[in-house]
């Protein structure tokens, strides 16, 4: 009996090791996974700030600024001196480190534009870097200027190491050259080493959270545990199924939220607003600007006014408007919206929104707008409509004091079919 006990006792002490080690292996996985999926997601969306950052550079130079007989005398010091700071502007804004734009004259690099700190201008003499030439780029910023595809590069020049995106654009004249935006590796460096602190205190605290269970370790304990764990598999199948509901919702009502970083101009919309416009989630990518220009050109002041508008009230606003759809057509949409986080200056960051498909509805509008001013029959001007248009002619008459005339006909025998065919 002593033996049977003593073999239960060491079976039992046993599993717990076993549970304690499928525990700290479960921990370790985890922080591997949390790392390098914080790594991933890190690294795209600084990509995404280079892209976008590098995107606005031909906005805020002058327009037709790049052309192919461009040399060094092309652009005044005072020009260029602007042109420096309002990149500095924008590259602090963006939380980028250098925005650019090079040109290639006789299989040589130039910067055309560029921001910098004020060392960067001492140490180049109180100039800047415009035809400065690039003499250490990367051999692969040549080969841009050929296959003409968006690139991303770790760069390292005299200025440092930096993640670098170089995207090729043309000249009116047809002139290819490049814009480009750095972010410090070391900057990039410093975030993940926080993605990684912040790891490794989750999963100590995952392993000090878990030392009183396995010391207290009792079949009351496990129980309670089995009960905690159908408890948050219940509440978890309950939040899953109240998502697919709203979900579901929003498709059959053809709506969709989006939450907009005003700041950056990140867009993230669910997915069914790509549905609302013809796409599929993996086509879709989409940011503010891009989003702008999607929309129908007599609707773009009012909507930008409903932003202002949020900005303002602080809140809620809606608007309606027009926005392409992949096939080209106009697709009517109701957008209310609302900013929800402000930084410490009080500058909007944050607005979230739903957006509605409104095109049935606008288009009974207009029939019923048709069927109101128009005989149902022959398509021709009604009654009201006459009665409507001759009383602004008779206001611009009076108002502009100019002659107005009416000319009234009448046609024999046409009453009978009038009556016949039931016209009013």
């Amino acid at each position: 009996m002593r033996i049977k006990t003593q073999s239960f006792s060491t079976m039992k002490i046993n599993k717990i090791y076993l549970a304690i080690a499928i525990y700290f292996i479960w921990v370790a996985v985890f922080a591997i996974y949390s790392y390098q999926k914080a790594d991933a997601e890190l690294l795209s969306t600084i990509d995404a700030r280079l892209k976008s950052a590098a995107y606005a550079i031909p906005h805020i130079l002058p327009e037709d600024f790049h052309y192919k007989e461009m040399s060094k005398t092309s652009v005044s010091k005072e020009q260029d001196l602007e042109l420096f700071k309002a990149l500095n502007e924008y590259a602090e804004k963006s939380d980028t480190f250098y925005l650019y734009s090079l040109i290639m004259q006789d299989n040589k690099l130039f910067f055309t534009s560029g921001n910098g700190t004020e060392q960067d201008l001492k140490d180049n003499g109180g100039n800047t870097f415009y035809f400065y030439p690039y003499d250490e780029a990367d051999s692969r910023i040549y080969d841009i200027f050929h296959h003409k595809k968006i690139t991303f590069i770790n760069v390292e020049d005299q200025w440092g190491k930096y993640r670098s995106v170089f995207i090729p654009l043309q000249a009116k004249d047809g002139t290819t050259y490049i814009v480009g935006a750095d972010i410090s590796t070391e900057y990039i460096s410093s975030l993940l080493n926080t993605e990684l602190y912040q790891t490794i205190i989750i999963s100590l605290f995952f392993i000090l959270f878990a030392i009183p269970f396995f010391l207290a370790f009792t079949s009351e304990s496990r129980q309670w545990v089995k009960n905690l764990e159908a408890l948050v598999q219940k509440r978890t199948a309950s939040l899953s199924e109240n998502e697919k509901r709203l979900r579901l919702a929003m498709g059959m009502a053809n709506q969709g939220w989006f939450d907009l970083n005003i700041q950056t101009g990140e867009l993230l919309v669910s997915a069914e607003y790509p549905k609302l416009l013809g796409y599929s989630a993996s086509e879709f990518h989409l940011n503010f600007e891009q989003w702008k220009q999607d929309i129908h050109p007599d609707d773009i002041d009012s909507v930008l006014d409903m932003l202002q508008s949020c900005i303002k009230s602080e809140e809620p606003e809606e608007v309606e408007y027009r926005q392409k759809t992949k096939d080209g057509h106009w697709l009517w949409l109701n957008s209310v919206g609302e900013i929800i986080e402000w930084d410490k200056a009080h500058k909007p960051v944050r607005m979230i929104g739903i957006h509605a498909d409104i095109t049935k509805s606008k288009r009974q509008q207009e029939k019923l707008e048709s069927i109101a001013h128009y005989d149902v029959l022959t398509g021709l001007p009604n009654r009201t409509l006459f009665t409507d248009r001759f009383k602004q002619l008779m206001a611009h008459s009076r108002r502009n004091k100019s002659k107005l005339a009416i000319c009234f006909l009448d046609l024999d025998d046409f009453k009978p079919i009038n009556d016949r065919l039931c016209l009013r």
